[in-house]
């Protein structure tokens, strides 16, 4: 998780859910397409990540959204969205419809209610490369499979042969942080209008074109970036889980082919040992 870099601090215990109605465990189904990732709190009450696959508390010695450590005062909740470990107040809260709540983390709040559609609709931005290059392009988040993707087009205005030969997308499974600040090389830029999106290979600078937008895409980035790897990281889980069962079923049928293949042979045998009854 993206919380995970801090030094950790005091743990303590963990918080049961206080809900009005606790939630039945359910196995999850495959990832949820964009057309369900909905703005209405509903999605809250079913969750996405059964109990099986929650982050343990033993791997979880910092909050995932503030890094600060647990305690007695400051417990453990679980996102029931995507598995990880949270403290209650700012950073995880019980959402969903009056009569059924689970706990939430902000970063799942912030995707699925503040900011899902704003990135998937795009923005006007200007892309700045290492080169001290300026392009106006159009950037959008899409859907690729399980995972999310940023693409970025030329705005007609900015449209070059150049720019084909550049990098247009990026897996935001990949991304390390989304942070503010300016490119390499350009000092005389204001660095504090800058969204850097960092990936191993490659840095991602853009200048929005308002201080609202720089506003709206750093916190919504930052929480797209978190769901993604989340259900990257559950998806990994599951399918861990499905193999460890399949190799769990075919050792049972190896069993009980063994079982049946000796119990076959004692009675061949018992049958080939008794005394003939021989005439002459």
């Amino acid at each position: 998780s993206m919380g995970g870099c801090f030094s950790s601090e005091e743990q303590g215990e963990r918080e049961p859910l206080v809900t009005s109605r606790s939630m039945p465990s359910r196995a999850r189904g495959p990832s949820v397409p964009s057309s369900q990732r909905g703005g209405s709190s509903n999605i809250f009450d079913q969750g996405h990540c059964p109990e099986q696959f929650w982050v343990p508390d033993d791997q979880a010695e910092t909050c995932s959204f503030c890094a600060r450590g647990f305690s007695a005062t400051n417990r453990r909740h679980h996102c029931r969205m995507c598995g990880d470990v949270f403290h209650g107040g700012d950073c995880a809260s019980p959402r969903g419809s009056a009569d059924h709540q689970v706990w939430v983390c902000q970063y799942c709040f912030d995707f699925y209610q503040n900011y899902k559609e704003k990135l998937y609709y795009g923005a006007r931005f200007i892309k700045h490369g290492n080169d001290q290059s300026r392009k106006e392009v159009h950037l959008k988040m899409y859907d690729e499979g399980v995972s999310m993707m940023l693409k970025w087009e030329p705005t007609q205005s900015s449209f070059s042969t150049e720019f084909r030969k550049d990098k247009r997308q990026l897996q935001l499974q990949d991304v390390k942080s989304v942070e503010i600040g300016g490119a390499a090389g350009t000092d005389f830029y204001d660095r504090s209008s800058f969204i850097r999106v960092v990936t191993p290979s490659y840095v991602l600078v853009l200048e929005p074109l308002s201080y609202h937008e720089q506003e709206v895409w750093l916190a919504g980035l930052r929480s797209a970036v978190f769901v993604c790897q989340s259900e990257v990281r559950l998806l990994a889980s599951q399918k861990a889980a499905h193999e460890d069962a399949r190799h769990e079923r075919h050792a049972q049928r190896r069993e009980e082919k063994a079982k049946r293949q000796k119990y076959t042979s004692s009675i061949v045998d018992k049958y080939r040992s008794r005394p003939r009854d021989r005439r002459n």
